[in-house]
């Protein structure tokens, strides 16, 4: 049995929150439990393991440390490189990352594992690629790794993959990214040109999917906004796939109220909250103890304030545009009479109120 993981993105900060980091070290913990609750033979990482070119000594001891327990309960690991992973050329810190990382754990003298290697990582010395060969023999079974790549080596990687292809029957593909874009959306851009391979496994894209034999697993927890309430967790690959639901490190929580009629926020200090405010201007105190609030019982708080007076304003046909003016803008009026010659040609005074609404905000 095999798991696949995929974009740990270990280290990832939220909005310069720097206890957010916590988030990606506890996705991983949640998903060893898993995995030491399974037992798979091997573990199938897909790349983007860091989340920073620079990688810091807890990002890789962090990693290191999730090797070592899968190796002290017989299961190896087998892992490419992503696009943040400083890239096909291992740049940076990550060049003395990768080294560090198989020194400390690719053997382990008590059990005499030696399994676990980053497959497919370009040479900066070679135009060779790296194969998984050794673990053949080992799991009777074949993967084709290839690390992130950039467009210009597309036609040498097509190249390598047909001939695997014809050498070779029920393989797997690990890849980061599709064949045919970057930051494929719909996992249907992945492009294959083989037909021998017995599943095809991505990251990168940060969903989950399973289709035919395209296997695409999620990161273990919202890295963004538009990825809460996303299923999250990893593949495990027997006689067929089934995906390992895990809980969500980072949990987002978006809503919105209005301050005539306030609701109860339930407090939630790991969950960071995006809350839409309407408020009036004479509830300015009311907005500002409502965000020293909220601070204090959650992680982090962006308050997204909407002025109702300028949403809802209510014009009369008889009003000529100076009474608009100074309606709509009330203080800021002197200010934005500067717009006036604008609207020296509007008549119609909601059609000046739309224009208003579009200056002012």
């Amino acid at each position: 049995m095999i798991a696949f993981i995929s974009d740990l993105h270990l280290g990832n900060i939220y909005a310069n929150k720097k206890e957010t980091e916590e988030h990606s070290y506890n996705a991983l913990a949640k998903i060893e439990e898993k995995l030491l609750e399974y037992q798979p033979d091997l573990v199938l990482v897909g790349g983007d393991i860091f989340d920073k070119n620079k990688v810091s000594g807890k990002e890789i001891g962090v990693f290191i440390d999730f090797i070592n327990k899968m190796n002290k309960n017989n299961i190896g690991v087998v892992s490419i490189s992503g696009n943040h992973d400083g890239k096909y050329w291992l740049k940076e810190s990550f060049d003395h990352a990768i080294p560090y990382i198989l020194y400390k754990s690719g053997i382990n003298p008590e059990n005499g594992y030696e399994y676990y290697s980053f497959a497919g990582i370009y040479l900066k010395n070679s135009r060779d690629w790296k194969t998984l060969s050794m673990i053949e023999d080992k799991y009777d079974i074949s993967i084709v790794g290839f690390s992130f790549y950039t467009k210009d080596r597309l036609p040498e990687l097509y190249e390598y993959l047909s001939i695997i292809d014809r050498e070779k029957s029920d393989y797997i593909l690990l890849m980061h990214q599709s064949l045919k874009s970057l930051l494929p959306q719909d996992p249907a851009a992945i492009d294959l040109t083989i037909e021998n391979y017995k599943y095809a496994l991505f990251g990168h894209m940060h969903m989950k999917y399973y289709k035919d034999k395209i296997i695409v697993t999620p990161p273990p927890y919202s890295i963004s906004l538009k990825e809460a309430n996303t299923e999250k967790g990893f593949w495990l690959i027997d006689k067929k796939p089934v995906f390992v639901p895990i809980e969500d490190s980072r949990p987002f929580i978006k809503m919105a109220i209005d301050l005539d009629n306030p609701i109860e926020i339930k407090p939630n200090k790991n969950a960071i909250l995006i809350l839409d405010v309407y408020y009036r201007e004479s509830q300015i105190d009311k907005l500002n103890l409502l965000k020293k609030t909220l601070s204090e019982n959650f992680l982090y708080v962006k308050i997204n304030p909407i002025l109702k007076e300028t949403s809802k304003i209510i014009v009369k046909k008889s009003e000529n545009k100076e009474e608009i003016f100074k309606k709509y803008l009330k203080e800021d009026y002197d200010f934005f009479m500067e717009l006036y010659e604008k609207f020296r040609d509007i008549k119609d005074p909601e059609t000046i109120v739309q224009y208003l609404e579009f200056f002012y905000r």
